[in-house]
């Protein structure tokens, strides 16, 4: 029944068709395909990585500079609006200078008083020579009120004159000033119109390229896929091509119930076999101690 049984085995193991040599060498083409998927999506995304960098650059940039920009348009406000008050104080002060200038002494103001001529208490007129040191005296004061007159006229147009000396250089500074930012904004806003170009074109860049990997025009890799194709087909054929074992196998699984049940009987009956003569040596052993108390008893001593 044993050599029965590895009959059976022998027909089941003849009926299928080995495929490990093709299981292994579809996994290593697997495997090989992995490793060239894996490269070129580690370079798509390498490049990607590169671009995404280079655009932060550049986005940084632009608003590093739009910041510049800003605060030179904002310095340029500011400077202009000094310029106009500038301009404005120094035609102000042009025109009170002018003024000034144009303004007299007002000798009409300064008429000697006749009546001072004439006695307070007598109302006699005075000795001619009193009267000539009354006028004296008041053409003095007189002098001396044009001289201090002049003396504030002229400090006053000096100090406006001053002030609009300072104010006209001022403006001038602020006119260099402006001139400077003017030109450093057209720089600013060139290299942030460049910068801005660039942005845009990694932007596009980044979204022109493939989601994924396309290695169709990879040769290696294109034979690998057929190969694998190929392998799977062999698989798939010879799979197919195995014959049916369910009835080979029911024998085989009936002859194995058969042989254990037959062993089981073989065991049962040597079972049954060692109690017998286990019975018969204990039978012996009974009677010899039998023996050996009967002389015992029958001893004499």
């Amino acid at each position: 029944m044993e050599k029965q049984i590895a009959d059976y085995d022998r027909q089941i193991a003849e009926s299928v068709v080995d495929t490990s040599d093709l299981q292994d060498e579809l996994s290593r083409t697997r495997i090989e395909i992995s490793t060239i998927e894996n490269n070129a999506k580690m370079k798509l995304n390498g490049e990607k990585q590169k671009i995404r960098e280079a655009l932060l650059e550049r986005q940084n940039k632009v608003g590093q500079l739009k910041g510049n920009v800003s605060f030179i348009e904002m310095a340029m406000k500011q400077n202009t609006a000094t310029m106009d008050s500038l301009k404005s104080e120094i035609d102000d002060l042009r025109g009170k200078v002018a003024e000034i200038k144009t303004k007299e002494f007002d000798a009409d103001a300064w008429q000697f008083d006749e009546p001072t001529t004439i006695c307070s208490l007598c109302g006699q007129r005075l000795h001619d020579d009193r009267i000539a040191e009354l006028k004296e005296s008041f053409e003095q004061k007189k002098a001396e009120a044009e001289q201090d007159f002049n003396v504030k006229k002229n400090a006053e147009i000096k100090r406006l004159v001053d002030r609009g000396r300072e104010a006209t250089e001022e403006y001038h500074k602020a006119k260099d000033n402006d001139e400077s930012k003017a030109a450093e904004l057209e720089k600013l806003s060139n290299e942030l119109c460049q910068a801005d170009k660039e942005a845009e074109d990694l932007q596009r860049q980044l979204e022109a390229m493939p989601g994924d990997v396309d290695l169709s025009d990879n040769a290696e890799y294109t034979a690998l896929i057929d190969k694998a194709n190929d392998l799977e087909k062999q698989i798939t054929e010879a799979r197919f091509s195995t014959k049916d074992t369910t009835e080979i196998q029911e024998k085989k699984d009936c002859a194995k119930n058969q042989l254990e049940l037959t062993l089981a009987e073989i065991g049962k009956a040597q079972m049954n076999n060692d109690f017998d003569e286990r019975i018969s040596d204990l039978n012996a052993q009974k009677k010899q101690l039998e023996q050996e108390k009967a002389d015992c008893e029958n001893y004499e001593w």
